[in-house]
């Protein structure tokens, strides 16, 4: 199978994970750090704002250079920022390592617009048309990312303290130069069948209508904020009940390990079944299990039901990015970044409004409340995907 064999796409998604596991490092920093720092739950939510906007706005600015001068080589460099703050942020720690970690999500913004058109546009051909699902393997190999992250720099954390992160990113140069011999290389013709319109298909709302897009705005905010708030302080849950780094983090890997499988069965199931369909079954089944899980004391049950919500509300990852795509057909890098970015500033915000309530009512309560968004998020579904919409 031609996809198997690629090594353009699977470097391109090598990439992917190498830069979502250095971007969980910045939550188990900040935990790490909070009792010298002093930091409170909302400090934590606001440092994790800042960090996710300054990269998550810059996204759609990195994505239009990049469809205008053709600058794949943003992708690689991305993972080299973030590894060189890192660095500092280790080196250097107390407060300057807020600053630092803030800084290298200027890196993540730069990566993820260039690699999700690379990751699209390589994946029509490779995959016959199927770009929900290259869109569902580039953003599995981001989940994985994000699931191993906290479990192996809580490991590293418990057996050399923040110097042990320095491993992490020293792996990440020599794959950033493997990434970048390949992105240098001709992406090669997509088939006259495969390209995208001149405009967008008429499933996804030809007509570009404000209203359509404050609708799309909202649903991907109440579909994000459980997602990110989860990720964000399901550590400090863990943390607040008394485990060990090491735990702490496994635990927490569990949920984005549940969120990396749905990502990769929403883009799959897309292509054939659509994004309506998919985005109703998927939501409304991880509901109950993100008000259940923060109230278990059982290690085990908390990580099984922890896995379900992340698995039912992480499958509309792909999809949200593919219909971004399909209003921008000529555009893709940028759609991807303004996609990615709404993705992250959203969901940034929402856990950083959730964190200073739940400095009143506890991280528990407030993750409950997070999965309740999820209701009206279904509710808007019919709005903003036809019945028949399937990736293209």
């Amino acid at each position: 199978m031609r996809a198997i064999r690629d090594s353009y796409f699977w470097a391109i998604c090598l990439n992917h994970f190498a830069v979502d596991l250095l971007n969980t490092q910045r939550v188990l920093i900040l935990v790490f750090l909070s009792a010298t720092l002093t930091l409170t739950n909302n400090n934590i939510g606001l440092i994790g704002l800042f960090a996710t906007s300054f990269g998550a706005l810059s996204q759609p600015f990195w994505g239009l250079w990049a469809d205008r001068y053709r600058l794949h080589w943003l992708a690689p460099a991305g993972l080299l920022w973030i590894a060189g703050w890192h660095i500092l942020a280790f080196w250097i720690g107390g407060k300057f390592a807020i600053v630092c970690v803030i800084l290298a999500a200027l890196g993540s913004g730069a990566f993820h617009p260039v690699g999700t058109e690379r990751a699209s546009t390589r994946g029509k051909i490779i995959f016959e048309g199927k770009v929900g699902m290259a869109s569902g393997l580039f953003f599995l190999a981001g989940q994985l990312g994000l699931s191993l992250g906290p479990l192996v720099g809580g490991q590293l954390l418990s057996l050399w303290g923040l110097n042990g992160l320095l491993l992490l990113c020293s792996l990440a140069v020599p794959v950033a130069f493997w990434v970048l011999g390949q992105v240098r290389q001709p992406l090669g013709d997509t088939p006259p069948a495969m390209q995208a319109p001149a405009t967008p298909p008429p499933a996804e709302q030809s007509q570009m209508r404000w209203g359509l897009l404050l609708i799309f705005v909202v649903f991907v905010f109440l579909r994000t904020v459980p997602n990110h708030f989860s990720m964000d302080f399901l550590p400090k849950l863990l943390k607040d009940s008394g485990y060990a780094p090491n735990v702490y983090g496994a635990l927490a890997s569990v949920f984005m390990a549940g969120s990396a499988l749905g990502v990769v069965l929403g883009g799959y199931l897309s292509d054939r079944v659509g994004h309506r369909n998919v985005l109703l079954a998927m939501l409304l089944f991880s509901i109950p299990f993100f008000w259940l899980y923060p109230t278990q004391q059982n290690p085990l049950w908390l990580a099984i039901l922890a896995a379900f919500a992340g698995f039912g509300s992480g499958s509309a990852h792909p999809i949200i990015v593919v219909a971004a795509q399909s209003f921008f057909p000529r555009k893709q890098a940028m759609a991807s970044g303004l996609s990615l970015g709404m993705i992250f500033v959203t969901g940034a915000l929402g856990s950083w409004l959730l964190s200073i309530w739940a400095d009143r009512v506890g991280v528990a309560t407030a993750i409950q409340f997070s999965g309740l968004l999820l209701i009206p998020a279904v509710l808007l579904v019919p709005f903003v995907f036809q019945k028949h919409t399937k990736a293209r």
